[in-house]
């Protein structure tokens, strides 16, 4: 892994006791595999700015994995940090609003 993954990683096993991560639904295609992933854990550091909780949080992601022979070649990750936030934060997740432009 690259070493900015590894310190990401790090950053989210320090920030959240009990880290882990389920798999909900993963498809595999070649040499490639993507899920879609639920991460959590315990919220016992700062995180993007906000003070630690103590409560259980979590988001969704979904990683898409590249393999050479039984290697990670590449690694991608795109993930509900938005989400995460809104649950690390003194209201809770509150409501998302979606505006769609008219034509």
């Amino acid at each position: 892994m690259s070493g900015r993954i590894c310190r990401n990683v790090r950053w989210v096993i320090r920030s959240l006791g009990n880290y882990t991560s389920d798999i909900l639904v993963m498809i595999e295609e070649g040499h490639r595999v993507s899920a879609k992933l639920r991460f959590h854990g315990l919220h016992r550091e700062a995180m993007f700015g906000h003070a630690a909780t103590g409560r259980h949080v979590w988001w969704n992601g979904t990683p898409i994995f590249t393999f050479e022979s039984r290697k990670v070649r590449d690694l991608w990750v795109l993930g509900d940090i938005q989400g995460l936030i809104g649950r690390i934060t003194e209201n809770g997740p509150g409501d998302i609003e979606f505006e769609v432009a008219s034509r």
